[in-house]
């Protein structure tokens, strides 16, 4: 049903098959999917507190900048087609595959010179973003570059900073 164009449309659907066979008992979904319907749900906890930051402490960052200090580079870790739905002003999106090995890290972290903050929908990828990009840096010599993730994501910035951020 169509309210706005107050139309209903009818859809046939085929005739049960043989083939298919019958439903004779329930399957466990998380053995059937190999994880859980709220797998994303659960917050992980793999830094340190110092690599965290809070919402509200991002949107000061973002806001205050003292005497020439350049304000870090926000990288949104999320898949494109998530990025395109919304983003932080001024965010630059870098898909967490592109941390998943030295090729993706090296085209955009080779030459990093200033400090990074990364963020993505619950704080779960960011983190381990977070993670493999220290590590990364590290591995290289680069010690100057400060890199934090944002606690509880994009959906922390719409309960605490923008509450007209969409929530998917």
């Amino acid at each position: 049903f169509d309210a706005l164009e107050a139309s209903v449309r009818v859809v046939k659907l085929r005739s049960r098959t043989d083939e298919a066979g019958q439903i004779d008992r329930l399957i466990d979904y998380t053995q059937f999917c190999g994880a859980s319907a709220t797998d994303k749900d659960e917050g992980i906890n793999i830094l340190d507190k110092s690599l965290r930051i809070s919402a509200k402490e991002l949107k000061t960052m973002m806001e205050e900048k003292k005497g020439g200090e350049i304000s870090p580079l926000l990288v949104d870790v999320r898949l494109d087609t998530e990025f395109e739905m919304g983003g932080i002003p001024n965010s630059k999106n870098i898909p967490i595959s592109a941390f998943k090995n030295d090729a993706g890290l090296d085209q955009n972290f080779a030459d990093l010179k200033q400090d990074i903050v990364l963020v993505c929908r619950r704080g779960n990828d960011s983190q381990l973003a977070c993670k493999t990009l220290t590590d990364y840096l590290k591995a290289r010599g680069q010690t100057g570059v400060m890199v934090r993730d944002v606690v509880g994501g994009l959906q922390a910035w719409t309960r605490t900073v923008d509450p007209s951020f969409p929530i998917y």
